[in-house]
């Protein structure tokens, strides 16, 4: 049987009061010291007790674990799981592959989705669901590249990260959430084009399905700013478009461009985040939080190199306004 929506709901809205909000997170950002901003969140519910600040890394991994136990627990439809879930599940099946045949180029796995990462690094043998399947063809195309020869870290990344978007521009119906999704997928390709310069390299890496065409993307290898101006100037990516130039040109490393990008979740459920009625509770406590714990590893990974609090400041994500 289902859980209960309402009675969900009514939990979530409970979990509100441990949100660090916004004013708390730039108090913890002016803490004079790693260890000051690590024993901070301990009253926001982190297992932060008998860890130090060099730990912070497991604490967050422990809390995003619990926020997706708790999505997954909830069973709210496919469109929840596969924007707040499956992202997670091919990002470990990659983490499998790279760890099976390139143990260098491997990274640390992330907290569990809709699956465990043993029950991923088992092949997932028994199941035949959508996501399975999909991650299941992820895998055997990565492999196959093994075959071919050595690939690069990202042509593996491409694999996995085209299979996540495939799998979830299909699953996801929900307006605002496929937009979400799709303006991600702008992004990663905006990225790729100015970092590259060459509109090989986004053939080779880039995504389909956002809401800018891939060959207009192309174009930004070339186009000064002005002109980008003209080409882009009516599209809803204009604004990040500009600052992710004028970031590029001055051979910044488009930090601004990163920031505003990952704002744009938070802005785009900005006039329903009050709403009390189906899965708008469940998506805005997952928004909130998943920024909550993006913005204390920022805060706590600067604090370890001494960073200015006000440099930390600029870096910080929307967030929980209380």
């Amino acid at each position: 049987m289902k859980p209960d929506r309402n009675y969900i709901n009514g939990i979530i809205f409970s979990a509100h009061k441990n949100l660090i909000s916004r004013d708390k997170m730039l108090r913890i950002a002016d803490a004079a010291s790693a260890e000051e901003a690590f024993s901070a969140v301990k009253e926001h519910g982190y297992q932060v007790a008998e860890l130090g600040s060099g730990d912070y890394q497991t604490a967050l991994f422990y809390e995003e674990q619990k926020l997706l136990d708790f999505i997954r627990g909830c069973d709210f439809g496919e469109d929840i799981k596969a924007f707040c879930l499956a992202k997670n599940d091919f990002f470990n099946a990659e983490c499998v592959v790279r760890g099976r045949h390139a143990p260098s180029m491997a990274h640390a796995r992330r907290p569990d989705g809709q699956f465990s990462y043993d029950e991923i690094a088992g092949g997932l043998k028994n199941d035949d669901s959508a996501l399975g399947k999909a991650i299941k063809q992820a895998v055997s195309a990565a492999e196959n590249l093994f075959a071919e020869k050595e690939p690069g870290g990202g042509e593996i990344t491409t694999v996995f990260m085209r299979a996540y978007y495939r799998y979830a521009l299909k699953k996801i119906t929900d307006r605002r959430m496929k937009n979400v999704l799709r303006f991600d997928i702008d992004v990663k390709n905006i990225s790729i084009a100015l970092r590259s310069a060459q509109p090989a390299a986004l053939k080779e890496n880039g995504f389909e399905g956002g809401r800018l065409k891939l060959s207009d993307v192309e174009e930004l290898c070339a186009l000064s700013p002005s002109r980008a101006d003209l080409k882009f100037a009516f599209t809803p990516e204009y604004d990040y478009i500009r600052a992710a130039m004028n970031e590029a040109a001055a051979g910044k490393p488009m930090k601004a461009f990163e920031k505003a990008a990952d704002d744009y979740a938070l802005q785009c459920f900005d006039d329903i985040r009050y709403d009390t009625r189906g899965k708008t509770p469940l998506l805005m406590y997952y928004l909130y939080k998943t920024a909550e714990i993006k913005n204390l590893r920022t805060i706590m990974s600067l604090k370890l190199i001494a960073c200015p609090p006000d440099e930390i400041k600029s870096r910080l994500r929307k967030g929980y306004v209380g």
